[in-house]
């Protein structure tokens, strides 16, 4: 509207009234103002975080012994009174806290918290490692104490392998912002860990079989459907969280019929031939228990159970249903080698021995 250009506008070629004119600039003044102040903003905090950081590094190798000499001795931030000022590289203290000054005076004092190697040997008795480790180590700590993570997250492998890749990065790298964490990055991170679990849970299904289990909940007024596998060599993965809403805005429930629908679309992707499916775990909802009758009708080879994840009594009630087991549990003496037996009967039983088979065991 003001006709400047590489405003990602076509510049107007009519003229423009006075007044209009002058309602269009105040507007751009005060838009880049405000972007102007978010970088002011975003810049004082750097420098204050960089301030708190190095007082709280010179502070913690005091504490290790390691000798602070004065002297040239370079950093990014220079701290003056209460104010924090950019000087190039060199750290510079006037009237800086007496706890930190040699003898309680207030002098100027240069601290050894720079990065370049060049310097080092202008510190006196003191490895250029060690500052560098204890620069590390403190901002690591900042960061978990400020941003309330919890402290065993530091022993994560994967915080580890941050650290360890963080030092082969150079100058140009930028720290991904939130959209590419939440956009780009997320999708790509998805799509490789769902392609691996694929993976590792085809590996045995032809001789262990598949099981199945899955539960509704509302998360923030958003109506989804899980559903995860297993088999006896990996532990349950998530196979779909599935959004819900668009049927619930047409008037749709999680009824049985929905729900057995979501499932034997993941089931078939699985299992396109219906034969390595082997059950299905549910709590005791009757929508989520009649979905495990339909799958039963869709996939024969399967069964449907109270998942023990919900309620155990419900899932050895199950159990206790079959055929089999309630002819083998009438002559046991007392409930806990019942249900110690009805253990290994289901374990027999989902290793892939069908009922005639179960039964002649």
């Amino acid at each position: 509207m003001l006709k400047i250009k590489l405003g990602d506008i076509a510049c107007c070629t009519a003229s423009i009234p006075k007044e209009y004119e002058d309602r269009y600039r105040a507007l751009h003044d005060r838009s880049i103002e405000r972007m102007q102040s978010k970088k002011r903003a975003h810049t004082d905090i750097e420098d204050a975080l960089a301030m708190k950081q190095t007082v709280a590094v010179v502070n913690l190798l005091e504490k290790r012994g390691v000798a602070i000499s004065g002297g040239t001795i370079p950093s990014s931030i220079a701290m003056k009174g209460n104010s924090v000022t950019r000087t190039g590289n060199l750290v510079t203290s006037n009237s800086f806290p007496s706890s930190y000054s040699k003898g309680g005076s207030k002098t100027s004092t240069l601290f050894a918290l720079s990065s370049q190697s060049s310097i080092s040997a202008s510190i006196q008795n003191m490895d250029i490692r060690k500052s560098h480790n204890a620069i590390v180590e403190m901002a690591i700590a900042d960061f978990f104490h400020c941003e309330n993570i919890p402290d065993a997250v530091v022993e994560s492998p994967r915080f580890k392998r941050l650290v360890k890749v963080c030092r082969l990065v150079g100058e140009d790298f930028v720290v991904p912002n939130r959209k590419r964490i939440g956009g780009e990055l997320l999708d790509i991170n998805y799509e490789n860990t769902y392609s691996q679990n694929k993976a590792e849970l085809m590996k045995e299904a032809k001789v262990f079989g598949f099981a199945w289990m899955g539960d509704g909940a509302t998360i923030h007024k958003m109506p989804l459907m899980n559903i995860l596998a297993l088999n006896g060599t990996t532990v349950p993965m998530t196979v779909l969280i599935h959004d819900c809403t668009k049927h619930m805005e047409e008037g749709g429930k999680k009824d049985a019929p929905y729900i057995a629908e979501l499932f034997e679309g993941k089931v078939m992707e699985y299992d396109p031939q219906r034969l390595c499916t082997d059950v299905f775990y549910f709590d005791g909802a009757s929508n989520v228990q009649k979905a495990g009758e339909v799958l039963m009708a869709k996939f024969p080879r399967s069964f449907c159970f109270h998942g023990g994840e919900h309620v155990v009594s419900l899932f050895f009630s199950s159990i206790a249903k079959i055929n089999p087991v309630k002819v083998h549990n009438a002559g046991l003496p007392c409930i806990c080698c019942s249900t110690f037996f009805n253990i290994i009967l289901t374990i027999v039983y989902l290793s892939g021995f069908d009922s005639q088979n179960l039964q002649d065991v």
